[in-house]
């Protein structure tokens, strides 16, 4: 770039954090060279994807607290850091911790992400066997109506063979 537009600006930004700036790195300059700045760099959609993809996926959580919710990528931000393991963040925050689907994306990452959703969800019998599925452990944070139901604990243990030994003795008979 030849002149000093915001443009511009934008462009070395984001070739700084496509190359490894942090994001921490890049609120702390947006922060300090005031006039809003950071708040342009999080409303910026490529520049908040570039940063999630320069760091772990468990620690997206970092980005996403800094988003603002108004901006139209909010969501699709939100479900790629659910892939990454940051699900018990999410699962905090209104409206996701009531949406379904940001749910099923949670429990189908990790099975233990079960423990933070909304005790509604833990009866919700597609929720609990996306989270057996992918650990037989979850089966100990299904709701305990849905525990003593036999067509619910068939599912579960063919979903997930290893899930019988968290079934109740007194069942199996």
């Amino acid at each position: 770039c030849v002149d000093a537009s915001l443009d511009c600006f934008r462009e070395a930004v984001l070739t700084a954090v496509r190359q490894g700036l942090e994001w921490g790195r890049l609120r702390a300059l947006g922060e300090n060279a005031g006039n809003g700045l950071f708040d342009v760099f999080r409303r910026d959609r490529e520049i908040v994807f570039a940063a999630m993809q320069q760091i772990p996926p468990y620690y997206h959580w970092q980005v996403i607290k800094d988003l603002d919710p108004t901006v139209d990528f909010y969501w699709d931000a939100m479900m790629e850091s659910l892939k990454g393991g940051s699900a018990q963040y999410a699962l905090g925050q209104e409206p996701f911790r009531l949406n379904r689907d940001v749910v099923m994306a949670a429990v189908r990452s990790d099975g233990n992400n079960l423990q933070h959703v909304d005790e509604s969800f833990k009866r919700d019998q597609g929720v609990a066997l996306a989270a057996i599925q992918d650990c037989d452990r979850a089966l100990q944070l299904v709701d305990k109506g849905l525990r003593c139901k036999k067509d619910f604990l068939r599912a579960a243990v063919q979903s997930n063979g290893s899930a019988i030994r968290f079934v109740d003795e007194s069942i199996k008979q």
